[in-house]
Formats: structure tokens, C-alpha cells, sequence
């Protein structure tokens, strides 16, 4: 980022004030990096529900013609090919 700031402050002066800002947050990055100090300190974590489970009560039927279970949502057997 240093460099970044020192090219972009030797093309125009009009990048003056960015190339500043650039420099800056450099300078600060390498300290802290020499200094052993993380950025970011806070861990995320996403929490989702848990995947319903299959044999839950209700959850799972068997086939009228083969006896195979299946889930409750299926509309044929997924083992004879039979309808629900």
C-alpha cells in the first residue's frame, strides 16, 4: 500500500490526497503487522437449524406393494416405482 500511495502521488498531484490516505493506511498496517497485532479480532459464526431428521414420527411411509420405507413427501416408491 506504501508503494501504491508513493506512485500514485508521484503521477499527479491531483491523487494527492488519496495517495496520503493510501500511504497512511500502509504505514499503520505494516506496525501492526511488525507488532504481531491481528486486524480483525472478532470470529463470525452462522448458526442454521438443524436438518430435520428422516425417521422422525410421520416423517417416512412404506410402499403399499414393496414395503420399502420412503419419505413421506415422495409421490412413488423409489425402489418397485409403484404410486403413493
Amino acid at each position: 500500500m506504501i508503494i501504491i500511495g508513493i506512485v500514485a502521488l508521484s503521477v499527479s498531484s491531483f491523487f494527492a490526497p488519496i495517495a496520503g490516505i493510501i500511504t497512511l493506511m500502509g504505514v499503520i498496517f505494516l506496525i501492526l503487522g511488525l507488532l504481531g497485532k491481528p486486524l480483525f479480532t472478532q470470529q463470525v459464526v452462522y448458526q442454521t437449524a438443524p436438518a430435520p431428521n428422516a425417521y422422525q414420527a410421520g416423517a417416512v411411509k412404506r410402499c403399499p406393494q414393496c414395503g420399502a420405507e420412503i419419505m413421506s413427501a415422495a409421490l412413488i416408491c423409489y425402489k418397485c416405482g409403484a404410486s403413493l
